[in-house]
């Protein structure tokens, strides 16, 4: 659906309208008015202090402020409010004790109201000593300007909370002890989230304006402190893993005590003051939630960690006391393969997993002396390796207890072999109910002693997320339907089948000393034709696809619903009808009999069917849209013709008489250049390789300003509005060179060809389109248009208008 914007944009005779500058300063406009006025200082983080004047109100129009008969250009003005900051050229004397005379005059001529206002004691913040703080904790606040008797401070907000204020003794929340310190008890809750400011708050002197008076002098330090609630309901006793490498990525665990375990998804976790991912609950058998499982981020330095838990809105948090320990690439537990990496589902299968840290001990200062004892521990399914050592020069025992899980519990069958390349040790699968792909996690918890007390303990993990498959012994496709169902004996077609159960394995084996990672396709035997991506060396391609258009590659257990192939050209078959046959890698196979005919057309070399073109030549993977195939020798009856796009079936709506134009219906499809052929009904068939571009729609383009909006041949327009999109003339894609184009009344008003080569060669003044930038476009009225008004489109590269 076309965004239109319809403008008069040609017109017989161009029509400018001017206004003199003299005109328009004459027009006069409201008076400005002064509602309130403000006397502020603000502090930030680093010491830097500034002392203004807000004058807040309506009509400020391009202002000057006269203060006590000084007129002043303001620091920030808008309509509604002016700011004058003490700086170079700005007389001090403004800011000095004493009432002052304010007036605004905007730059037509008109004043505002006068307001006054008395200047006492200018407050200022200094510092907090916490940055951030719970709620029922003290705080200390320095600064200037707090113990005024004649101007005493009113109120102090925090977070957007107001405390009353007072001398000791007094019960008020905020104490002034003098006139540079002020103390808090007990911090309140705040009002308003995240990072907040302090501030200190007075009324001006009994001079001002009546008006303005309350609450009129600030002193502020900015963006300062946060208010935290403590989160109740919860307490961590315990936390799995307690380290993990310095790149994240760690799924750490966090249990909860028996009746403190009042965990939300919508928790947030922070490690270090960083934000973790995948936060979610932990729940038992009965679904009851035990505690929170996250993600942990990359670090830039190793060491312990913080560990925060906070609400949803984060205006409550809880301190893990366990600490997260980010360790050193090369110190922690790593996993980097295991083979095989699949069985099927009724076998046990032996596997070799090689990674670092398996079983040399990482521990910082721990030294280990020979080798380690283990066995099994058939009850607590995990492998116990003993080991003698020091820990800082102490002579200590060394334990470390090992779990493997590949889906289910797998059998730790011997010691792992400790090389300074990497530890290897080896495991056996269990039987499987279910094909599925699977997590390799082995979990590693190290406890050092001495005389039997506990040094040191800690416990590492580490998850190869879907690394193992269990697969069904045979999986059998089902083949419903083939596109198209004819084809010429001797040449290449393109097709798609579609059904269910197709599968993609991708197996690791060990090939002459190396590890070597191959992804297996079915093969489709179309009569005596034979299509084999799984030949060493095989041209064939496949893709396969499963119901939700996801590419399978593989790397996890999913069947497909569609295979895009081609048949070979060769060989060379006798026309008949034959059958089709999908075997899967493990050699379920199905086959449809009299599925697909292979025709031999009867044409003479110049009678056989071409394509020329297609007429748009590209259109969103959605597909739905209207294109013209430009060609001849096309059947000229639409039910028997077929026209399929990367093997994909068009539909079409209509040929012309002379079966020189097809107009067809794109189906949906990937993004790229794909192949376009036609199929009479005798077989004979037209090519044109990368006919077609799909594209993925993206932007979305709008029209909001057209100036002018009329205008003959030749007249320079610019369009405004947003998303438009440059010329990128590095692409290798016509439609990203062109970037946006104007269509005045659905024709690109530029006039350009394509050469051989895909490069743009404008006609003489065809460049009539240029792209200033997303927001612009300058454009040149084309000649030889009718007056009247035209529909103006424009077109991104992605095809969205």
């Amino acid at each position: 659906m076309f965004k239109k914007v319809t403008a008069l944009i040609i017109a017989a005779v161009m029509m400018l309208s001017f206004i003199t500058p003299d005109l328009a300063v004459r027009a006069d406009g409201p008076a400005p008015v002064i509602k309130w006025v403000y006397l502020v200082t603000e502090t930030d983080t680093e010491g830097e202090e500034t002392l203004m004047f807000e004058i807040q109100g309506s009509n400020f129009n391009d202002p000057v402020v006269d203060i006590n008969g000084a007129e002043i250009i303001p620091s920030y003005h808008s309509s509604s409010l002016v700011k004058v900051e003490l700086a170079e050229g700005v007389p001090e004397t403004i800011f000095w004790p004493g009432v002052k005379s304010i007036m605004v005059k905007n730059s037509d001529g008109q004043q505002s109201n006068n307001m006054d206002f008395q200047i006492t004691v200018i407050p200022y913040v200094k510092t907090v000593n916490k940055s951030k703080v719970y709620v029922g904790e003290s705080l200390t606040i320095t600064g200037s300007g707090f113990d005024a008797p004649t101007a005493p401070i009113k109120s102090l907000i925090i977070g957007g909370t107001e405390y009353t204020v007072g001398a000791p003794g007094s019960g008020a929340q905020a104490i002034i002890e003098r006139d540079d310190l002020i103390t808090i008890d007990q911090v309140l809750r705040r009002s308003l989230p995240g990072v907040s400011s302090v501030w200190v708050i007075r009324d001006a002197g009994p001079g001002t304006s009546e008006q303005t008076r309350e609450d009129a002098i600030k002193g502020g330090l900015i963006s300062c402190i946060t208010v935290v609630q403590k989160l109740t309901g919860i307490e961590v006793e315990r936390m799995e893993p307690n380290t993990g490498p310095v790149t994240g990525g760690t799924i750490i665990r966090m249990y909860g005590k028996t009746g403190q375990r009042n965990f939300q998804d919508n928790m947030k976790v922070y490690i270090g003051g960083v934000p973790a991912t995948d936060v979610s609950v932990i729940t038992d058998d009965f679904g009851q939630p035990i505690g929170l499982q996250a993600k942990t981020p990359p670090s830039a330095t190793a060491g312990p960690k913080d560990v925060v838990i906070k609400d949803a809105g984060e205006t409550s948090e809880y301190f893990v006391e366990q600490e997260f320990t980010y360790l050193q690439t090369g110190n922690y537990l790593l996993l980097e393969s295991i083979v095989p990496n699949q069985a099927k589902e009724t076998e046990t299968k032996e596997v070799t997993i090689t990674g670092r840290n398996i079983g040399t001990i990482n521990v910082e200062g721990v030294v280990v002396s020979g080798d380690p004892t283990g066995s099994y521990d058939e009850i607590r399914d995990e492998y116990v390796l003993k080991y003698n050592g020091t820990y800082y020069g102490d002579e200590v025992e060394i334990t470390r207890k090992i779990k493997l899980t590949i889906g289910n519990i797998a059998t730790i069958t011997g010691v792992p072999v400790i090389n300074v390349a990497g530890d290897v040790l080896t495991a056996k699968t269990q039987v499987t109910t279910m094909p599925q792909t699977v997590d390799v996690v082995m979990k590693t918890d190290t406890t050092v002693t001495r005389d039997g007390a506990e040094l040191l303990q800690r416990v590492e993990e580490y998850i190869m997320p879907d690394a193992f498959t269990y697969i069904p012994a045979k999986t059998y496709p089902e083949i419903s339907s083939i596109t198209p169902g004819r084809g010429p004996c001797d040449e290449e077609i393109y097709i798609t089948v579609r059904g269910s159960k197709f599968q993609v394995l991708t197996v690791v084996e060990e090939v002459d000393g190396e590890m070597r990672e191959t992804t297996l396709f079915p093969v489709i035997q179309i009569g005596e034709k034979i299509i084999n991506p799984n030949q060493p060396g095989s041209e064939h391609y496949m893709e396969i696809y499963d119901d939700e258009g996801n590419r399978l590659e593989g790397n996890k257990y999913k069947l497909g619903t569609l295979i895009k192939t081609k048949i070979p050209a060769l060989p060379v078959v006798l026309p008949r009808f034959v059958d089709v046959t999908v075997t899967n890698p493990d050699q379920g196979s199905h086959t449809v009999e009299n599925m697909f005919e292979f025709k031999k057309p009867d044409r003479l070399p110049g009678e056989m069917p071409e394509i020329a073109r297609l007429e748009p030549n590209k259109g969103s993977v959605e597909g739905d849209e209207t294109v013209t195939i430009y060609g001849r020798n096309f059947d000229s009856d639409a039910d028997s013709i077929i026209v399929t796009i990367d093997g994909a079936a068009a539909y079409v709506k209509r040929v012309n008489s002379a079966g020189t134009e097809i107009e067809i219906v794109t189906p949906p499809g990937t993004e790229g250049y794909k192949t376009v052929q036609v199929i009479n009904e005798d077989g004979s068939i037209a090519t044109l390789e990368n006919g077609y571009y799909y594209t993925r729609v993206k932007s979305s383009p709008e029209i909001e300003i057209i100036a002018p909006n009329q205008g003959g041949a030749g007249a320079q327009v610019i369009i405004k509005g947003k998303d438009f999109f440059p010329a990128d003339l590095e692409s290798d894609l016509v439609f990203n060179k062109l970037g946006t184009r104007v269509l005045l009344n659905g024709v690109d008003i530029d006039d350009y060809t394509i050469d051989e080569e895909g490069n743009i060669v404008f006609q003489p003044g065809g460049d009539r389109t240029k792209v200033i930038d997303q927001y612009t476009i300058k454009i040149t009225i084309p000649p030889g248009l009718a007056v009247g008004p035209k529909d103006v489109t424009v077109v991104n590269p992605d095809t969205a208008s």
